[in-house]
């Protein structure tokens, strides 16, 4: 994940320095950095059905059982109130 991010922080800036050095101004800067997410978003959009069969990472506070653990003890007599 790391080297996602530092390969970007690299490639953005020298994107727009070659696209301005070479005399496409401005506004050349805009379709380089279009282009650059377009090239970002397509193997992101090809990796979806890749993670679509995996579960979400556990998480103890999405739990059932964990608020109890979040918001301390439960009052005596509250699983029986939620029965009825």
């Amino acid at each position: 994940m790391t080297a996602a991010f530092n390969l970007g922080h690299t490639r953005g800036p020298w994107l727009g320095g070659t696209v301005t050095d070479a005399e496409f101004g401005f506004r050349g800067d805009s379709v380089g950095g279009a282009s650059m997410t377009v090239l970002a978003l397509v193997p992101a959009f090809f990796s979806l059905p890749l993670h679509r069969g995996q579960s979400a990472p556990s998480c103890p506070a999405a739990s059932a059982n964990s608020t109890a653990d979040v918001a301390g003890p439960r009052p005596a007599g509250a699983d029986a109130a939620e029965k009825s």
